[in-house]
């Protein structure tokens, strides 16, 4: 709920920049995908199900999409920052994809704890260049 709360927070500072509008919108898509994940839980030792395959495929690439159009909506070291984020994203991938499933659960942890860091940094982002 309080994603959603910043969803309408960053709608509200975009103003007429549409790059971060449709960050909002992807962080929104990302908010709606993860509350519908929330019904299908898995068990510990439970083999993966479509469902909850294709709803971390989308959300994953809901908070890309919003990295992504986050990044180009700034022309600061903040693109440097989503950049490298996504760079991580990436490497964190091939090296799952080479490794064993199990080390899923480090990448998974990674990169939801770098899409958390990136959220706080574009919120801190936000209030510097509304302050100004």
């Amino acid at each position: 709920m309080l994603l959603i709360a910043f969803v309408l927070g960053v709608l509200m500072s975009a103003g007429q920049n549409r790059l971060l509008r449709v960050t909002a919108v992807m962080i929104l898509g990302n908010v709606i995908v993860t509350l519908i994940w929330v019904f299908f839980p898995m068990q510990l030792g439970e083999t993966v199900s479509n469902i909850n395959v294709i709803l971390g495929a989308v959300s994953m690439i809901f908070f890309l999409l919003a990295i992504g159009f986050g990044a180009a909506a700034h022309r600061n070291w903040f693109r440097f920052f989503s950049v490298g984020i996504l760079v991580l994203f990436l490497v964190q991938t091939i090296f799952g994809v080479m490794a064993a499933t199990h080390h899923i659960g480090t990448q998974e942890h990674i990169m939801t704890y770098c899409y958390m860091l990136w959220l706080m940094v574009l919120s801190t982002v936000l209030l510097l260049i509304k302050n100004r």
